[in-house]
């Protein structure tokens, strides 16, 4: 019961990420406003470690997880944040739907799970039709939509690799651990590219801006991470990643409600069909799991 809690929370996060990140970039950019994302959540897990007595654990096995979660955090985050200037929020939960079938061919890749079937990959051709029915219809505004599917199908790799690393390196750490190591490294890794790339700060930050950041800050990464890596170590990668087939719908309506974002026939049509293909996919982790357990 404690994890149907976690997923709902999660769902909700997820579902209204996209639109809140798009909103956070009107007026720093990027790369400062996911700087400011990081350093707020990063500072609310380090308070929150403190005062719990705890500490961060620096072994060989421990800089891999933060490692793994970092890669999640800073580089499959900064995709989203440059992808999001190219594409409206609610397809942003649509390719993120993606998010179990990377994981389990990169779980088959490099956990040696025997996933691909020929079901499966029926699931993957089904979805990626979904994808060109989406991005082949008339998205007014934007342009340079294929710049964010590139940028977006990056984020989703590196996001679903990240999960299965910090699966296999976190399995003796805390979430609280894992997710203040992670936002640390990660942290440090943007801010000294911001140094590097000599990125000014800006004068002023509009309210709506702000305000995102802060709910970013607060709940999507302090928040958030804390109970993606708690539920990660609970079900493992393939079995989290099957919230994603929920957070496209609710990532559309939240973004057509609040953004005023087009919900086109094409967007739908699309929608369904990449939904129906992760489904059709992920029918064999319900039949095949209890087999894998008696083993």
């Amino acid at each position: 019961m404690q994890l149907f809690y976690t997923y709902l929370v999660l769902i909700l996060i997820w579902s209204t990420t996209p639109l809140a990140i798009q909103w956070s970039n009107q007026g720093p950019g990027p790369l400062l406003s996911i700087i400011l994302r990081m350093l707020i959540g990063s500072a609310i897990c380090l308070a929150v470690l403190f005062s719990m007595r705890q500490k961060l654990v620096w072994t060989r096995q421990s800089l891999l997880a933060y490692a793994s979660a970092g890669l999640g955090i800073a580089g499959a985050m900064s995709c989203v944040y440059w992808g999001a200037e190219y594409i409206p929020s609610g397809l942003i939960a649509v390719l993120f739907g993606l998010t179990p079938l990377f994981t389990a061919v990169l779980a088959h890749l490099l956990l040696a799970e025997k996933s691909l079937t020929l079901k499966y990959l029926s699931g993957i051709l089904l979805s990626l039709t979904g994808l060109l029915v989406i991005f082949h219809s008339d998205l007014h505004g934007y342009p340079h939509w294929h710049k964010g599917l590139s940028l977006l199908l990056l984020s989703v790799l590196l996001h679903s690799t990240s999960a299965v690393l910090t699966r296999k390196y976190s399995e003796r750490l805390s979430a609280l651990t894992v997710t203040t190591g992670g936002l640390a490294l990660s942290s440090v890794l943007l801010v000294l590219a911001w140094v590097l790339l000599g990125m000014p700060l800006p004068v002023s930050l509009p309210t709506r801006t702000t305000l995102s950041i802060l709910y970013l800050g607060i709940i999507g990464s302090g928040l958030g991470f804390l109970l993606y890596f708690h539920a990660l170590n609970k079900t493992g990668a393939s079995r989290l990643a099957l919230i994603t087939l929920i957070t496209p719908i609710t990532g559309l309506l939240v973004g057509a409600a609040l953004n005023h974002e087009p919900l086109t026939r094409h967007i739908l049509l699309g929608t369904l069909l990449t939904l129906t293909g992760l489904g059709v996919s992920l029918l064999k982790f319900g039949r095949r799991r209890p087999c894998a357990e008696k083993s």
